[in-house]
């Protein structure tokens, strides 16, 4: 099997699981049913617990002042596991959140925040094998059928002005650069980047990191 032929399998996700987001941070870009992300691993690895499944290893909360607001956010660190060719992968980790009480959510509290959060972070994990990709980088495919590592080279001259400018304090860290653009990206401001960055790895994020974040969604 060729390097990218999973990847450029389930890359394009079909209309019928694509749903336009209304209002709020996320006005605009594109959620994937989660259902889907579940048909394609049980297509091409079989049934759950037999070909794929994941694991939750922690789920925690915090809270924070925002504009006079308490703000509550559920994470779940999730690790999903796939077998190829008769052998278990290696963990493909993934972390999500989701709100659990403040702005927006009047006087209740959410109680399907950890549930929504252990969605979110296995959509993390599967992104990470390229499930979905092309909802997530929509120029992929310059790189790829447009003249290939040139094209690539010509595209990087374009976005950093002919030098490359790394996002993240540890720019071989890919992880790391997903992660916070994965965060800022379902709605989550630099304060709570900030506090589980720290956390999780000991990374601290400056006003150059964040601002690359930002441009990235």
């Amino acid at each position: 099997m060729e390097n990218l032929d999973l990847y450029n399998s389930w890359r394009e996700v079909p209309h019928t699981a694509q749903k336009t987001i209304s209002g709020g941070n996320l006005n605009g870009k594109t959620d994937i049913n989660p259902m889907w992300r579940i048909k394609v691993l049980t297509e091409r690895f079989g049934p759950i617990g037999f070909g794929w499944y994941t694991k939750i290893t922690e789920h925690w909360s915090d809270e924070q002042v925002i504009g006079g607001n308490a703000e509550r956010v559920a994470w779940v660190r999730v690790e999903l596991y796939v077998k190829q060719g008769g052998e278990w992968s290696a963990p493909i980790e993934g972390i999500g959140g989701s709100k659990y009480a403040g702005k927006g959510r009047g006087a209740e509290l959410n109680d399907e925040a950890f549930k929504m959060a252990e969605t979110d972070a296995i959509s993390v994990a599967c992104k990470k094998l390229g499930i979905g990709a092309d909802i997530y980088w929509a120029k992929d495919n310059t790189k790829y059928t447009q003249g290939g590592e040139q094209a690539q080279q010509q595209q990087q001259g374009q976005q950093t002005g002919g030098k490359f400018r790394p996002v993240t304090m540890m720019p071989n860290d890919i992880n790391i650069r997903n992660q916070l653009v994965a965060w800022a990206a379902q709605g989550f401001d630099r304060k709570a980047c900030e506090s589980a960055c720290n956390q999780y790895y000991k990374a601290s994020i400056t006003d150059v990191v964040w601002t690359k974040v930002m441009e990235a969604i």
